[in-house]
């Protein structure tokens, strides 16, 4: 049924996006009620054309994920979200990424490096996730958004530091 939904959507961007938040919930419904027998699951796999008892695959979970919730994108916070190009580059900032970094999230403090001490240097956004994911990862994965920092909520709690342990 949505397939041809898509198809009578396709070059309409505000028609697409709505398709895709009306798939996601869709899924997420169903994530939560798989059973074969479910009353409520077996009329949404119909809907989204998914076998009596398919296993959901895992682009559907994350799909569902998404619509619920779950993991947050750069993309589903519109108006929050910047575009990278135009990312300060001289102090740390959120860093958000198409594809997931770190266990189920896509999204980290970062700065740009502009890697001057290598012999050759290759600027790139580096993130706190560096050492564990490794340079060649780190300089194929780029983030596509940012956001700066919120402030520290209270001036005394803010970390000055060695002095502020007297």
């Amino acid at each position: 049924m949505l397939t041809a939904l898509d198809e009578a959507t396709y070059g309409n961007e505000q028609a697409e996006l709505e398709l895709r938040k009306i798939r996601g919930l869709l899924l997420w419904s169903l994530y939560h009620h798989q059973g074969g027998s479910s009353t409520i699951g077996q009329p949404i796999r119909k809907i989204l054309g998914i076998e009596e008892y398919a296993v959901m695959t895992h682009e559907q979970i994350e799909e569902a994920q998404i619509a619920g919730g779950v993991i947050v994108t750069p993309n589903a916070v519109l108006g929050a979200w910047l575009p990278i190009e135009t990312a300060p580059k001289d102090k740390r900032i959120l860093l958000g990424y198409e594809l997931i970094i770190f266990n189920g999230i896509n999204s980290v403090c970062g700065c740009w490096d502009d890697d001057r001490y290598a012999k050759k240097p290759k600027p790139f956004w580096t993130h706190d996730m560096y050492r564990l994911k490794g340079a060649r990862e780190t300089r194929a994965q780029q983030p596509i958004a940012w956001m700066p920092l919120p402030e520290a909520p209270n001036a005394e709690l803010t970390w000055r530091g060695p002095k502020d342990l007297k």
